[in-house]
């Protein structure tokens, strides 16, 4: 950190209250030697951040499908809503709920 102090024109405690702060924020994913003033760099397992990537892509994609599945029920349907007022079916009482298939 002595030289990272250096190159930042900053003091070694001023330096290390800042990392300090932006390792806690998440910003930075290390540790300080605060005895040794040595900055540890923690390794990014790449394997299990692309897997909780692709976990959030998945929810995300279903969560699309569901919305298109609904809109095209809606359509089928033939449900229109107008400004305020409560929605107006425009089919016959008899076939007042959606059919999702």
């Amino acid at each position: 950190m002595n030289k990272m102090a250096v190159s930042f024109n900053t003091t070694v405690a001023a330096l290390e209250d800042e990392l300090t702060q932006l390792i806690l924020e998440g910003l930075i994913n290390g540790r300080i030697d605060s005895h040794s003033k040595i900055l540890y760099a923690r390794d990014v397992d790449q394997r299990s951040t692309t897997f909780e990537k692709s976990l959030q892509m998945g929810k995300e994609f279903q969560r699309r499908a569901k919305a298109m599945i609904l809109r095209a029920a809606v359509l089928r349907n033939q449900i229109s809503r107008q400004g305020n007022r409560v929605p107006r079916v425009m089919c016959p009482r008899s076939a007042l709920h959606l059919t999702i298939t």
